[in-house]
């Protein structure tokens, strides 16, 4: 039978160790074992060894529910984002053409699509489409510069639910367009990334 301290505690002297080293018996049950909700055991090994995120244990991604964003993403398919600008594009000219005014396309090395005019009056233009609801598009920080610069004179037309067909080719019947005046600040204005240039002369 193993010798106990004064407290009552069994001990054992390892070879070589002068010191009494504790011995818990394996059937002893302290305190916190005591609290340690039925079923938990494991979780906590788990979780030290890396094995279990500890967000699993409050919340199971099976039980999580997970809001989408409806919001424009950036279209990866250079020849699908393409097919949206265009149909965007030829959906925001009709509209104002079909409202008596003179559309150009300008879309090539400006910060707007197409130039609108009627009388005096001049509108710039530009289209955005979108495959989502259009909650929220992209737009350039050169297209928001402008746009400041030319309040009261820029339209943008939002193109949402724009679908491809099995061939690949744009739905031209899909598409919904909505159309607003262009001022960035009127709205929520999200910078969504940065550009870094190295040190000069590194």
């Amino acid at each position: 039978m193993p010798k106990q301290d004064r407290h009552g505690v069994p001990w054992a002297v390892c070879a070589g160790n002068p010191f009494p080293i504790p011995v818990r018996p394996r059937h002893t049950t302290d305190q916190t074992d005591r609290k340690r909700p039925p079923g938990s055991e494991s979780r906590p090994n788990a979780v030290q060894e890396g094995k279990l995120p500890m967000s699993t244990l409050r919340n199971p991604r099976s039980k999580r529910k997970v809001e989408r964003t409806k919001s424009q993403r950036w279209q990866v398919d250079p020849i699908k984002r393409r097919l949206v600008e265009d149909h965007a594009q030829a959906l925001l000219e009709r509209r104002f053409r079909h409202k008596g005014w003179k559309v150009a396309d300008t879309r090539r090395g400006n910060p707007f699509g197409a130039v609108a005019t009627k009388g005096k009056k001049t509108r710039y233009l530009e289209a955005k489409g979108t495959e989502r609801d259009g909650a929220s598009i992209l737009v350039t920080p050169r297209e928001v510069r402008y746009a400041r610069a030319h309040l009261g004179e820029c339209m943008i037309g939002i193109v949402s639910g724009i679908r491809f067909q099995p061939d690949g080719a744009v739905d031209r019947s899909s598409g919904t367009l909505a159309t607003h005046n262009w001022d960035p600040d009127d709205g929520v204005l999200k910078p969504v990334g940065y550009t870094w240039a190295p040190p000069i002369g590194a």
